[in-house]
C-alpha cells in the first residue's frame, strides 16, 4: 500500500491501490474505534488510533499521524455495549486535527458515525464525512451519544472522516461504511432527473482502457443544493474517444440557478498491480444549460446523446454554453472564449437548429445570441451561478451571481447592446437542461475521472427591475486587541462609490483593495457589526463582526498602540471574587475608576508617551496588584512580517493621523530589502507597496515622515525572511517507475528559520517539456514541517504518485522534476 500523503487538499487527489484494499462493492465495513487492550466486537475491525496502513482484511485505514494514545475504553455501566464505551480522540494535542481515512473502491456510500463518551460531556461532537456534517451535538447527561448518517461520494479512492468547524474535544466510537448502488437511468438525482450521455453496454467496452469498477458516469446528492457528478474521457475503442457527460433535466415549469465547481481531474492507470488514481491539474470541463422544443411535455431522461446537448438535436434549442480551461503547470484556470484545436468552444448564448449539434451551430455566428464577457471579471474556479430564462417572441434573461452569495448582480437580456432574441421555436415548456462534461480523451489508452460539483438553487424567473451591480469580498477580520479595528478587503469595482459604517476612515486602492477602521463597541466587546455598501442597481451590502479582545492587567505585558487607539482594559487579578478594584489606565492617578474585577473600562490613549495602567487594591494601597505598560506611538508596522527570500510580498499600512502620502518605506542600512513604489490610499491615510527580501537574515524595513528637518524615523521592524528548497536539490528522486511510466515520487522541502502560520505551495513540473499532464499543486501549512533536532528550521518529506505522460511520448523517459514554491499568509 502506498504511504498517504499527510496533507492532502483539494487541488491534490492522493492515489490509493483500490485493487489491493480487499474491499468489494457490496461490503459493509465496521469500524470500532477503540483502546488496544479492548475487546473487538464481533463482526467489527478495530481500529486503536494507528497511522493510515494495512489492516486485517484486506482493508487499509488509519489516522494521518499515529494518536493510539488517545483511545480510550471507560469500562462504564452507563454503556450499552462495547461500541458505546470504546473511543478514539481527533483534537488532543498530540494531533489536534486528526482524520482519519479508509480505502475504497470510487462509488457512493451510506456512512453512519457514532460519537460520544459515557463519562463526560465536556465537548461539541461536529464530525463530517467527506465534507459532509453528518454528527452535530452537544452532549448531555441524559444524552451522552449521538448517531448521524450520511450519503456520500467518493473519487479518489479514500473516504475520509474528521472534525467538522465548530467542533470541540471532538470524539468518535464507531462507523459502518455500506456501498450504495450507482443511479439507474431517468432516477431522480435531488429535482432533477438524470441520464449518462454513453449509451453504450459498459461490459462491451475494452476493458483495458475504462475504471475497472464501473463509476464512469455517475451523479449523487451531496445536500440540498449540491449534485456530485463523475465523468470519465478515454479511448474506450480501439483507435476511439469518448466524451462522457452527465445530464441532469428539470420539471416543466421549475426554474433553477446552476453553476458548476470543483472540476479536479484524477487519471486512472492499470499498473498490473491494480488501478492506481493520480492527480491531473490540466484538465478542462464544460457546462449547457437551456431549453429545447416548443409547446411539448417534459423531455425523456434516457441515456445517450439525446438526453443533452452533445449531439444533434431533435427539436430547436437554445443553450448557455461554458467551457473551463486548466492550463498545464500553473494549474490556474480560464474561459475558453475562442476557438480550440479548430473546434468553436466560445462561451456565451447559442441557439441550435434542429438536427444540428452545438458546435455545428457555432460554426455560424449568426447563431450567437449573445457572449457572456461579464465572466471575464472572475475565472472558473470562483463561485458563480446562472439561470436562463425564456420569454416571449424570443426575448430571454439570463441572471449572473459572480460569486455565489446567492444574490443575483447582473441581468443580461436579449434588448441590450450586442444581443439579439432567437429567430427559432423555443420556450420551456419542456423543462431546463443541464449537461457537465469533462474534456475529451486523450486517445492513448487511459481514463480520466473528473469530479464536478453542481451547485443548484431555485430561481426567479425574468425580471422588469434588471440589476448592475458587483460583490464586495472583505478579508476576515474577526478580533483585534484595539479599536478601532482594521478592516480590509476588495472591490469589485473601484469607479462604484463605496462606505463602511461604522467608520473613523476608508482608503482606496486602484487595484479595488480597501482599508478601512470600524470603532469597537465596550457595551457588546464580544460583537461589533459593521456594513459595507457599494452603489449599484441595487447596492450591494456586506456585514461583518469584530470581537474586541480585552487586555488583562493581571497578566502583565507591553502593549505598542497608536495614538487615538483604544484598550479595552479588565483588571481580573483574582483579588477578591464580587469586590472592586480601583484602575488608573495611565499610570499617574489623573482618572482613578473604581470597578468590578472582571468589568472592562475602553481607555482612549490620545497622546504620545509611555504609560503604565495599573490595578489596586484601593487607591490607598502602597503598591498595585498588577500593571501593564502601554507604549502610544505615531506609527507602527506590523510586529509579524514573514517573507521568502526572493519572492515579492504586498503590504498594505494604515497610516492613522499622518499624511500616507508623506510617509517612506526603506530597507535599513545595506539591508538586503527591496521596497516597490508607494501608493497613497484615497482618504491619505494608508498607503499600499510591496517588499523582496534578497537575503535571509532578517532585514530591517524602517518607515520615516518626510518633515521640514528631513526624515524623522516612525518605526523599525524585522522582516521574518526564511528559504525554502528542495534538500534533493533541482531533481525530486523516483522512489519506483510502473511499467506504463507511472511515478511515485518522494522528497523533503526544508524550511529555515521556522515561520508559523504560512500556506506555503508546491508546484512540481517537467523539466523541459510540454505534455499533456500538466503539474502537481500541493499546499502545506507550515505548521505542519517538523523542526530540525537543532532548531535551525524544519522539514517536510511528500510522497506523491505522478503519471510519466503519454507512454513513448516525449516525456516518457525522463525522470527530472522541480519544484517551485509560492507562500500567502
Amino acid at each position: 500500500m502506498l504511504h498517504r500523503c499527510l496533507a492532502r487538499l483539494a487541488l491534490l487527489t492522493i492515489m490509493a491501490l483500490l485493487a489491493t484494499s480487499g474491499l468489494m462493492a457490496e461490503e459493509t465495513i465496521r469500524v470500532n474505534f477503540q483502546a488496544a487492550s479492548a475487546p473487538t466486537p464481533a463482526g467489527w475491525h478495530a481500529d486503536t488510533g494507528a497511522a493510515f496502513g494495512e489492516r486485517s482484511g484486506g482493508l487499509s485505514y488509519g489516522w494521518n499521524s499515529d494518536i493510539s494514545s488517545t483511545a480510550r475504553q471507560r469500562n462504564s455501566s452507563r454503556s450499552p455495549d462495547v461500541q458505546h464505551d470504546t473511543l478514539v480522540h481527533l483534537q488532543q494535542s498530540v494531533q489536534p486535527n486528526a482524520v482519519w481515512e479508509i480505502a475504497v473502491p470510487v462509488g457512493r456510500y451510506r456512512v453512519t458515525v457514532l460519537a460520544g463518551d459515557p463519562s463526560h460531556t465536556d465537548s461539541d461532537y461536529r464530525l463530517a464525512v467527506e465534507g459532509v456534517l453528518v454528527v452535530d451535538h452537544k452532549p448531555s447527561s441524559n444524552a451522552r451519544w449521538a448517531e448521524g448518517t450520511a450519503e456520500v461520494t467518493v473519487v479518489d479512492g479514500l473516504l475520509t472522516i474528521g472534525s467538522a468547524a465548530g467542533g470541540q474535544n471532538n470524539k468518535i466510537n464507531s462507523v459502518v461504511i455500506e456501498p450504495l448502488p450507482l443511479v439507474m437511468d431517468g432516477e431522480r438525482v435531488g429535482p432533477f432527473r438524470w441520464a449518462r450521455k454513453l449509451a453504450g453496454d459498459l461490459d462491451n467496452l475494452n476493458p483495458s482502457h475504462i475504471a475497472a469498477d464501473g463509476t464512469v458516469e455517475n451523479a449523487h446528492l451531496v445536500d440540498e443544493s449540491v449534485i456530485r457528478l463523475t465523468g470519465w474521457t478515454s479511448a474506450n475503442q480501439a483507435g476511439g474517444r469518448s466524451w462522457s457527460a452527465n445530464t441532469l433535466i428539470a420539471d416543466p415549469g421549475s426554474q433553477w440557478s446552476v453553476g458548476l465547481r470543483g472540476w479536479e481531474n484524477s487519471e486512472a492507470l492499470d499498473t498490473g498491480e491494480g488501478w492506481i488514481r493520480v492527480a491531473r491539474m490540466a484538465q478542462d470541463a464544460h457546462l449547457r444549460l437551456g431549453y429545447m422544443g416548443a409547446n411539448r411535455g417534459p423531455h425523456d431522461a434516457v441515456h445517450g446523446e439525446s438526453a443533452g446537448f452533445d449531439g444533434p438535436v431533435s427539436e430547436d434549442a437554445m443553450v448557455v454554453a461554458l467551457s473551463f480551461r486548466r492550463h498545464i503547470g500553473s494549474g490556474n484556470s480560464s474561459w475558453q472564449s475562442g476557438y480550440y484545436s479548430g473546434n468553436p468552444l466560445q462561451w456565451g448564448l447559442w441557439q441550435i437548429p434542429a438536427g444540428q449539434s452545438l458546435g455545428q451551430a457555432q460554426q455560424d455566428q449568426a447563431n450567437r445570441l449573445a457572449s457572456l464577457d461579464i465572466l471575464s471579471e472572475i475565472t472558473p474556479d470562483q463561485p458563480f451561478n446562472l439561470e436562463l430564462s425564456l420569454g416571449e417572441a424570443g426575448s430571454w434573461q439570463i441572471a449572473v451571481d459572480l460569486n455565489g452569495d446567492g444574490s443575483v448582480d447582473v441581468d443580461l437580456h436579449s434588448d441590450q447592446e450586442n444581443a439579439q432574441p432567437t429567430t427559432l421555436d423555443v420556450d420551456a415548456s419542456g423543462g431546463l437542461i443541464v449537461t457537465a462534461a469533462p474534456a475529451g480523451g486523450t486517445g492513448a489508452g487511459r481514463v480520466g475521472i473528473t469530479s464536478l460539483d453542481l451547485h443548484f438553487r431555485p430561481g426567479a424567473g425574468p425580471t422588469e427591475s434588471l440589476r448592475d451591480r458587483r460583490p464586495i469580498h472583505l478579508e476576515p477580520t474577526h478580533a483585534s486587541r484595539v479599536s478601532p479595528a482594521l478592516v480590509s478587503g476588495r472591490a469589485w469595482d473601484e469607479e462604484r462609490s463605496l462606505s463602511i459604517t461604522p467608520a473613523d476612515s476608508l482608503d482606496r486602492f486602484a487595484s479595488g483593495r480597501f482599508l478601512s477602521r470600524v470603532p469597537l463597541n465596550a457595551a457588546t466587546p464580544e460583537s461589533t457589526s459593521f456594513t459595507a455598501t457599494q452603489a449599484g442597481q441595487p447596492a450591494t451590502v456586506v456585514t461583518g463582526s469584530i470581537q474586541w479582545i480585552p487586555t488583562v492587567i493581571a497578566d502583565g505585558g507591553h502593549y505598542t498602540i497608536r495614538r487615538g487607539e483604544s484598550l479595552l482594559l479588565v483588571a481580573d487579578s483574582g483579588y477578591a471574587e464580587g469586590s472592586t478594584v480601583t484602575l488608573d489606565p495611565y499610570g499617574d492617578g489623573s482618572q482613578l475608576h473604581i470597578l468590578a474585577d472582571d468589568e472592562p473600562l475602553a481607555v482612549a490613549y490620545n497622546q504620545l508617551g509611555t504609560y503604565q495602567a495599573q490595578v489596586w487594591a484601593s487607591a490607598d494601597d502602597e503598591a498595585p496588584l498588577a500593571s501593564i505598560t502601554v507604549e502610544v506611538v505615531e506609527f507602527a508596522l506590523p510586529d509579524y512580517l514573514p517573507s521568502q527570500v526572493d519572492f515579492t510580498r504586498d503590504l498594505l499600512l494604515d497610516s492613522a493621523h499622518l499624511d500616507a502620502a508623506a510617509i517612506t518605506l526603506a530597507p535599513g542600512a545595506d539591508e538586503p530589502l527591496e521596497i516597490g513604489d508607494h501608493v497613497a490610499g484615497s482618504g491619505g491615510s494608508a498607503l499600499a507597496t510591496t517588499l523582496r527580501a534578497t537575503a535571509n537574515n532578517e532585514p530591517i524595513l524602517e518607515a520615516s515622515l518626510a518633515t521640514s528637518d528631513g526624515p524623522l524615523l516612525l518605526d523599525s521592524a524585522p522582516v521574518a525572511t526564511f528559504d525554502l528548497r528542495s534538500l534533493t536539490g533541482s531533481v525530486i528522486p523516483v522512489r519506483h517507475r510502473y511499467p506504463d511510466g507511472s511515478l511515485v515520487l518522494e522528497g523533503t522541502m526544508h524550511m529555515a528559520p521556522m515561520r508559523p502560520d504560512l500556506d506555503i505551495r508546491l508546484q512540481i513540473f517537467r523539466t523541459g517539456a510540454s505534455f499533456a499532464d500538466g503539474g502537481l499543486s500541493l499546499t502545506i501549512p507550515s505548521n505542519d514541517f517538523q523542526a530540525d533536532e537543532e532548531g535551525s528550521g524544519g522539514t517536510y518529506t511528500y510522497d506523491i504518485q505522478r503519471s510519466a505522460g503519454t507512454p513513448g511520448g516525449p516525456c516518457h523517459t525522463r525522470s527530472v522534476w522541480h519544484g517551485e514554491w509560492r507562500v500567502g499568509r
